[in-house]
């Protein structure tokens, strides 16, 4: 939370008769109204995120004149003293806020883990690490559905101070009146150049990157640090900057208008802006009247607790009652109500009274609060279900561990006792005897073909035998060498995919191939479009079905299924609270029109002939269209899927019908 820098209780005065400047309060309520705005709809300010940077640029100012301010005589002093009032500041309402807010999501989020370890590095200064390591996209769902995303900034400007302070001292800032400030300015600009142009390289390259680490965003909080040593040289000349301050502050306000996809331009100008107008701003002019009218500069006093929390209401209620049109007044209220309490009974008094114990008592006490506070965080998500207010649906289930035996499962049957067997890791063989004068199906691939054991199931109840081969993790990937087709896997186990199917098969069966292409990257090395390029996958595919129909036997291709953005499928299961996030993109396809244009390339690649065929799943699963794709059975009340892109039981079963169908047209032909 970009809030660290100390404030005082001053009200504003025609002259300045102490360092405290309320304008600056202002632009926080500015700040903070533009990031509410932009995480309710992004729509109403597009750029309304940048109020962050508008955060980072007032912090580098402020805490810059609060420690030119000390006068410790050893730096082991100074740095105590710093590091106490930011724990005085910052600790008691993050911890309150991170406790309450971690069990609310418990309640009603079926897999808290995600938010909760957040919340854990937060209370630390490393949720921005943390959630660059998890590949957040800031702009994507995860992000939205993640309680403590927004308490990235706060650890962006945490790691921040743990070097500058270092650098105040050891150039002489505040002590050494002649030369440190001159120092101080030069170090800092020979470390803006590089983190800058960092900065816009990766933005460009790997935003998530250039988003959430400190080192990219030093600029910005060394920007307002150089522009408080930078008024104490050169202050500005009263008549420009009374027709100036305007002038910035409307053009620091229209930088929250522009479009998302000019994020880097905006970013740049909201910096220079934001500067602009703590530099030019003076008391009594129009900018100054208007950033200090008491509404104005409440909201700015209690900027650090209404930005902890509205990050909070907005996603409890992603979780439940989602954010309408009607529910958004209520919610803003709600809002309000918890950052006025947290800034009347927890933020102040905490940061004017005195600890027991001292300096370091302070310091012993907030590493023990954000302690227990990560304690309490992490005992809430160590059961699942202990917290969990809503009914938990099974989706796809591993195999019992007393069956498996070695790397290897063997079983005489695909199901037990109604669940699937899946095992992560393991290779899996399994079959069911069919009923005489029926084929046997042979699904064979990578997990995408063991999760199709409810439709093997239905098949065989219909008289159908059925048997599967395989491989997490491993698609079925024949190859050509020199006309002669061999396969490649990574294991022995695996290579009896190929080689049990061809032992086992006899005239009139159905092979069906079922691989994996993963839709998070089209161009990735797994994408069916990708393999055929690299490495003719699709030639050895028609290679091997025409080898099949030597042998009487048919090749049936499963084009991929669409994947979701849900990490658990109980968050699209109906639940008496979860209406909200029912609706929300977490719940339909990824891409979907991506996905159809990929279909398509698979059919030009691969296209059906005399033996191999398409069966399109998602043509059953999607009954109202391909971009309308629910993962959720509502009338039946059980999963269609049971993880982002793998099917449940329910959900494999419901193609039986549609694919039985087809395979009567395969043997009348």
């Amino acid at each position: 939370m970009p809030y660290l820098a100390d404030q005082q209780g001053n009200r504003p005065t025609t002259e300045r008769k102490s360092s405290y400047r309320p304008e600056i309060d202002g632009l926080r309520a500015l700040a903070v109204v533009a990031v509410i705005a932009n995480h309710v709809n992004k729509d109403w300010l597009p750029s309304g995120f940048l109020g962050v940077d508008v955060f980072f640029v007032i912090s580098g100012y402020v805490i810059t004149a609060s420690l030119s301010r000390q006068s410790q005589a050893t730096f082991p002093d100074f740095l105590l003293s710093f590091y106490v009032r930011r724990l005085r500041r910052l600790i008691p309402a993050l911890v309150a806020f991170s406790v309450i807010t971690g069990l609310l999501i418990t309640l009603v989020n079926p897999g808290p883990g995600d938010s909760l370890r957040t919340g854990i590095a937060s209370l630390f200064g490393l949720s921005n690490l943390y959630l660059l390591h998890q590949s957040t996209n800031y702009f994507g769902v995860s992000a939205e559905v993640n309680s403590f995303t927004h308490t990235w900034s706060l650890g962006v400007e945490e790691q921040f101070y743990l070097i500058f302070p270092g650098l105040v001292w050891f150039t002489g800032f505040g002590r050494l009146p002649s030369t440190g400030n001159r120092n101080l300015m030069v170090v800092l600009l020979l470390l803006c150049l590089p983190s800058f142009l960092l900065f816009c390289f990766l933005y460009v390259h790997n935003q998530s990157t250039a988003f959430f680490l400190m080192p990219t965003r030093f600029w910005e909080l060394s920007s307002g640090a150089l522009l408080y040593i930078g008024l104490q040289v050169n202050p500005p000349r009263k008549r420009i900057a009374q027709v100036m301050a305007p002038i910035t502050l409307l053009g620091l306000i229209a930088t929250f208008f522009i479009s998302n996809s000019q994020a880097l331009v905006a970013t740049v100008v909201c910096v220079l802006l934001t500067a602009l107008s703590i530099y030019t701003i003076a008391p009594m002019d129009v900018a100054y009247k208007f950033l200090t009218r008491p509404y104005v500069l409440y909201l700015g006093l209690i900027s650090y607790s209404l930005y902890l929390w509205h990050w909070g209401v907005l996603s409890i209620s992603r979780w439940t009652v989602g954010i309408h049109p009607w529910t958004v007044p209520f919610q803003l209220l709600l809002m309000l109500l918890l950052a006025s309490l947290s800034y009347k009974y927890i933020e102040t008094p905490f940061r004017n009274k005195a600890w027991p114990g001292g300096t370091r008592g302070t310091l012993f006490i907030g590493i023990s609060a954000s302690l227990i506070a990560s304690i309490t965080l992490l005992c809430f998500g160590l059961k699942k279900d202990t917290l969990y207010a809503g009914q938990r649906y099974l989706g796809l289930s591993s195999y019992p561990d007393n069956i498996i035996a070695g790397s290897e499962i063997k079983h005489s049957n695909c199901m037990l006792s109604g669940v699937i067997i899946f095992n992560a890791n393991k290779f899996v063989q399994c079959s069911l005897p069919g009923k005489p004068g029926f084929p046997k199906v042979f699904f064979i691939g990578s997990s995408h073909a063991m999760h199709l054991a409810g439709l093997g199931e239905s098949l065989n109840k219909r008289g159908y035998g059925v048997a599967f081969l395989a491989a997490q993790g491993t698609n079925f990937r024949p190859m050509l060498d020199n006309e002669s087709i061999k396969f490649k896997f990574s294991t022995t186990k695996e290579s009896t995919i190929a080689t049990t199917v061809l032992s086992k098969s006899t005239p009139g069966d159905i092979i069906v191939v079922a691989n994996r292409y993963p839709q998070d990257h089209f161009q990735s090395d797994d994408s069916f479009v990708t393999m055929s390029h690299a490495t003719g996958l699709n030639h050895a595919l028609l290679a091997w079905a025409k080898e099949q129909q030597k042998r009487g036997v048919k090749v049936i291709h499963m084009l991929p299924l669409h994947e979701y953005p849900f990490f658990d499928i109980n968050q699209c299961s109906p639940q008496w609270f979860n209406a909200g996030m029912r609706e929300t993109n977490i719940c339909n396809p990824k891409n979907p029109d991506q996905r159809t244009k990929e279909i398509r390339q698979i059919k030009t690649l691969l296209p059906e002939g005399e033996n191999l065929f398409h069966f399109d799943q998602r043509q059953v699963l999607c009954k109202d269209s391909l971009v309308n794709c629910q993962p959720f059975d509502k009338a039946a009340l059980k999963p269609i899927f049971s993880n982002p892109d793998h099917l449940a039981d329910h959900g494999a079963s419901l193609l039986a019908d549609r694919f039985e169908q087809f395979l009567r047209k395969l043997r009348a032909e």
